[in-house]
């Protein structure tokens, strides 16, 4: 596959897992920040498929792997990002970590961005936590 080929993941029912930082928590609320690509992301919002990982492997690279903080992993299914006219992209052959994928916010302007982040962070509470520890 090109480099710059993307590969869209069209399945509906699959869950995309997020890690949430802590400073993005708080009694039990996640911050819409946290479903939005700030800028260094290129607009890209980095999730991991379920179809690779489960919601505990993506807690554990998050957090042993890669060092990062989280309090736990929630979800978004594919279906409800594609409700907001966004594409998810898998990209899991061209970075090093498992199943990576992104959400694709290159078309929205950060006011859009914004909007559609607090959207999805509603689907990912209406799941709820799928990893912790």
């Amino acid at each position: 596959m090109d480099a710059n080929e993307e590969t869209l993941i069209s399945d509906p029912n699959e869950i995309l897992y997020r890690q949430i930082h802590p400073n993005h928590y708080s009694y039990g609320q996640i911050a819409s920040i946290c479903f939005c690509p700030n800028s260094q992301d290129n607009n890209k919002l980095s999730v991991r498929q379920s179809k690779h990982v489960s919601s505990k492997e993506a807690f554990e690279i998050h957090k042993n792997i890669l060092n990062l903080k989280t309090v736990g992993t929630w979800g978004l299914s594919v279906e409800e990002v594609s409700r907001e006219a966004l594409k998810v992209i898998d990209d899991s052959d061209h970075v090093s970590n498992k199943g990576h994928a992104y959400i694709n916010f290159n078309s929205l302007t950060k006011n859009e961005s914004k909007k559609i982040a607090q959207k999805l962070v509603k689907y990912a509470m209406n799941r709820g936590n799928l990893y912790e520890e």
